[in-house]
């Protein structure tokens, strides 16, 4: 046997390997992809929700606690603050434990 037909053999066997490390690779890179989109819709989606739910909802200037929480539900957080003039107002937040909140305050009544 020919040394040339041995080394072009091995030459084929090595070719077949290399194109093989590239489909690996391209494959792996393909799937590390989708995967992260999957993951980052996953994520974002609740927040996205939230925030669709707030802007359903226009200017939230002049709207009741009643209102919101019939569009929104109830909020997660509630606490009680002074604003400048010494006022006591109702903290109230609606917040999406994965990425997003939304804050506001109402005048106690």
């Amino acid at each position: 046997m020919s040394l040339f037909l041995i080394l072009d053999y091995y030459s084929d066997v090595a070719k077949r390997y290399v194109m093989m490390d590239i489909l690996i690779t391209s494959l792996s890179i393909l799937g590390g992809a989708i995967m992260f989109l999957v993951i980052w819709y996953a994520v974002r989606a609740p927040g996205k929700k939230l925030n669709n739910t707030f802007l359903g909802l226009g200017t939230l200037k002049g709207k009741t606690y009643e209102e919101i929480v019939h569009a929104a539900g109830s909020p997660n957080a509630i606490s009680s603050s002074v604003d400048k003039d010494g006022n006591a107002i109702k903290v109230c937040q609606w917040i999406d434990a994965r990425t997003n909140g939304v804050r506001r305050t109402f005048e106690r009544r």
